[in-house]
Parts: structure tokens; C-alpha cells; sequence
């Protein structure tokens, strides 16, 4: 389940979280992290749009979807991602 920072703390724009899953679908990178500040697409609000991004690498972000793990959709930029990166520490920034 994800942390879901937006909540308790709306304004937040950035903050570390880490990996938790990832999979690749339709030519897209999926991944869930264990906390965000995100706003997921839901109930007519759409959904909000930045970054997630490491050392090396960085997963634009163009979709935000769920409701207890939220999953982030986006292309690669950089470096394909390894699942060794899960536990990493991540800096995820909204636009």
C-alpha cells in the first residue's frame, strides 16, 4: 500500500520514496512506490504529471492511477531500470 503524502501535506511537490514494484506495458514503465505525492487520476479529477528520477535514470510521468498502490505510468529516460534499483532511494518531483 502507498503512502499517500498528499493528504496530510497537499502543497508537498517533492520527496524521496522508493521502489516497490515495476513492470513494462504498451511500451510504457510502470512503477509503485511505497509513499507519494501524487495525486492519482480518480472521481473526475485528473491525475497529476512530473518525475521520478535516480541516479542515471528518470521516468517521466504522464499517467497516476489507483487507489491503496498507486502505480505511476511514463517513458524512460537515461537507462532502463533494474530491479536491484528496488529499495533505492528516489526523488519525485509534481507539475
Amino acid at each position: 500500500m502507498t503512502e499517500k503524502i498528499f493528504y496530510t501535506d497537499p502543497y508537498r511537490y517533492e520527496l524521496e520514496a522508493g521502489i516497490t514494484d515495476m513492470i513494462e506495458k504498451d511500451y510504457l514503465i510502470g512503477l509503485s512506490l511505497d509513499r507519494t505525492s501524487f495525486f492519482s487520476e480518480g472521481e473526475g479529477q485528473p491525475c497529476d504529471r512530473g518525475t521520478i528520477e535516480s541516479e542515471g535514470w528518470s521516468l517521466e510521468v504522464y499517467r497516476v492511477e489507483g487507489k491503496d498502490e498507486i502505480w505511476y505510468w511514463g517513458d524512460l529516460r537515461d537507462r532502463c531500470l533494474e530491479s536491484s534499483l528496488f529499495g533505492g532511494i528516489l526523488q519525485t518531483s509534481v507539475i
